[in-house]
């Protein structure tokens, strides 16, 4: 107690007089003037850089996009029935060449001949898929294999008047199921290459690539369902093999579509983050509002596709499914346009 009174004597002692000055006022609003004045130059900066990204003209497709929706528009009109009762699709390798020629008077056909010219299947024994016509004077010639790719490429290249050029192509994707959310990206990668190396033994795991792209959300909270950028021949064996072994789970593994779908507008090849549009789209009738908020939804009333419903031959195509639905006419058009960039083994 004593101790305590002795503290308590020399905070009195201590204390300020009466006579002493009062502090100065700073003048907040004179002293973040300059701050205010900088924010608002980013702001219209940032504006004016905004305005000017929404008046840009759309990206031109590529030679392979051109291809693949020509390709999706050929045949006869697609309804949603006819579709579901369509097996899935094969995974199709993509080797692709570019061919054109040097002389810009040649047309495609002409363009053509020269190309079987110079293959000479007889001799030379290279073995085509498929060989098409496409704009400014370019023939796009497929491959089943890369060692066929290989051989053609060194043959046509022989010619001096043909220009070649091997078509890029990007990695296919793998989703593995119910994967413990708490596991890092990079622990994923490496129990899926230790734990599963029977099915990586046919390449180098050196130059095999395999990596996270995103992951997921699943029912549970505790899990993931994460997408994986894997090499060609890994995404074949591990989509045949049906499971794999991540940490101590075996959980199922599947092809990914490379298709990004917009889940506010719902339209292909962007995300939410970038889209252009002020409001939701129902993914179940295309109204403007939640699906969560959906009254058609509520009332148990049967969906309507928005995308298909936005087409030239809406009026005639099943609207009756959601605009997510894997089984969609205008999703699977656009589903074969992002895989023809990708390689599959």
């Amino acid at each position: 107690m004593s101790k305590v009174l002795e503290i308590l004597g020399k905070i009195d002692s201590k204390r300020i007089p009466e006579s002493t000055p009062q502090p100065i006022v700073v003048n907040l609003n004179e002293q973040l003037q300059p701050i205010t004045e900088t924010l608002e130059a980013v702001k219209s900066e940032l504006r004016t850089m905004r305005e000017e990204k929404r008046t840009l003209p759309p990206s031109s497709l590529s030679l392979e996009a051109e291809m693949a929706i020509a390709e999706c528009e050929k045949g006869a009109k697609r309804t949603y029935a006819k579709v579901a009762a369509l097996p899935p699709p094969p995974l199709k390798p993509n080797h692709t060449l570019i061919i054109s020629s040097s002389d810009n008077k040649q047309t495609g056909d002409n363009l053509i001949d020269r190309i079987a010219v110079a293959l000479d299947t007889k001799k030379t024994g290279a073995k085509v898929d498929r060989i098409r016509k496409a704009k400014n004077q370019k023939v796009v010639l497929s491959c089943g294999t890369r060692e066929d790719l290989n051989l053609i490429h060194n043959i046509v290249q022989l010619d001096k008047g043909l220009k070649v050029q091997v078509a890029k192509a990007g990695n296919p994707l793998i989703i593995i199921r119910d994967v413990i959310k708490a596991h890092t990206d990079a622990e994923i990668v490496e129990n899926l290459l230790a734990q599963n190396k029977n099915l990586l033994q046919d390449q180098d795991l050196k130059e095999c690539t395999m990596k996270v792209r995103y992951r997921k959300k699943a029912r549970n909270t505790l899990e993931c369902h994460p997408v994986l950028e894997v090499s060609p021949l890994a995404h074949k064996k591990l989509v045949e093999a049906g499971k794999v072994y991540i940490g101590l789970q075996r959980r199922p593994v599947a092809d990914h579509s490379p298709l990004v779908q917009c889940t506010k507008c719902l339209g292909f090849g962007h995300t939410k983050a970038i889209c252009r549009e002020t409001e939701d789209l129902c993914s179940h009738c295309g109204g403007k509002h939640t699906w969560e908020k959906c009254q058609l939804r509520l009332d148990r009333l049967p969906p309507k596709c928005k995308n298909c419903s936005s087409t030239a031959n809406g009026e005639g195509n099943d609207l009756k499914h959601n605009a997510f639905s894997s089984e969609c006419p205008e999703r699977m058009k656009w589903d074969a346009i992002a895989r023809s960039r990708i390689s599959y083994c």
